[in-house]
């Protein structure tokens, strides 16, 4: 697991809190093209790429299916 800006431990009191980030993999067939994001809404992020609901490489290469994720 890597630490960055985003998803180091923040110190609240004397506890460590870390914030849970998904790494998720999109194909748009079997072996078609692939997408690979991270997201910390990752059910969020599932649903807008389903319906192209952002603008970018995912809408335009039709990269919708879910192959792999992990926390």
């Amino acid at each position: 697991m890597f630490f960055d800006y985003l998803s180091s431990p923040r110190i609240r009191g004397s506890r460590f809190i870390m914030s849970q980030y998904y790494v998720y993999i999109l194909a748009s067939q079997k072996n078609g093209t692939l997408y690979i994001g991270v997201t910390k809404d990752l059910i969020k992020r599932v649903y807008e790429h389903k319906n192209n609901l952002i603008e970018g490489f995912t809408k335009k290469y039709n990269v919708h299916n879910v192959v792999y994720y992990e926390i």
